[in-house]
């Protein structure tokens, strides 16, 4: 396991002080490793969306709907979130 030291200013640490006991949290390190990986899961949803989108627009962007430009990137952010949304479940990453 790797150590990491981070300096907080005292407003943030006072907040984090509030939150361990509101939602019992047993150490302020329990507190930050959630975060983190709460942190981790958002950012990989994000990337995986990103890609989604980038794939749709790849095989889908080109062709000619008789949308105007708005209404295609609507659809294609649609298809790309319930692409995500399925890939999620399929792949138990709830």
């Amino acid at each position: 396991m790797d150590v990491l030291t981070v300096r907080l200013d005292n407003n943030i640490s006072k907040k984090i002080d509030i939150i361990l006991k509101e939602f019992n949290y047993s150490t302020k390190t329990d507190f930050v490793r959630e975060a983190i990986r709460t942190k981790i899961i958002e950012l990989e949803e994000q990337r995986t969306k990103r890609e989604a989108l980038k794939n749709l627009e790849k095989y889908f962007g080109s062709i000619k709907t008789g949308k105007t430009m708005k209404e295609n990137n609507i659809l294609i952010k649609q298809a790309g979130e319930e692409f995500v949304k399925e890939f999620t479940k399929k792949h138990d990453l709830e």
